[in-house]
């Protein structure tokens, strides 16, 4: 995973998972073909390519499955530092999908925020940023 650096990210107190999960829209890419806020990542070789990207809130996001393998991509709030804080309403959701070969996970981003993702059958990962 290569490093992405957010300027400016710490915005009133907001957590740093982005607070809320992206919206599941779709998994067929052609009925947003040309739209001009999504962005591609593709999952080839057991990499998401590319693993670290900036959007803006309501852009959305497709994954597209490039090799034989299935992918289980998970988006997850909290952390294991965040199970003792008792504040946030979703902490612990999680959205999971399993991505087939040649196929599409679309996904909309409306809650500004660092958006850590990975998949569990191989253990890849990438974030995506959400600016304000």
């Amino acid at each position: 995973m290569h490093s992405l650096s957010i300027p400016g990210f710490a915005h009133q107190g907001e957590p740093s998972h982005g607070g809320d999960l992206p919206s599941e829209i779709g998994t067929s890419r052609m009925q947003y073909e040309g739209a001009t806020n999504l962005t591609d990542i593709r999952v080839n070789n057991e990499t998401f390519l590319s693993d670290d990207i900036a959007i803006n809130i309501g852009d959305m996001v497709a994954f597209e499955n490039q090799d034989g393998n299935e992918h289980q991509i998970q988006f997850k709030t909290g952390t294991d530092d965040d199970e003792e804080e008792h504040d946030h309403p979703v902490m612990g959701h999680e959205l999971t999908h399993i991505l087939s070969p040649g196929k599409h996970w679309i996904l909309s981003f409306l809650v500004p925020g660092l958006y850590p993702y990975q998949c569990l059958l191989h253990g890849e990962k990438g974030q995506i940023f959400v600016r304000y």
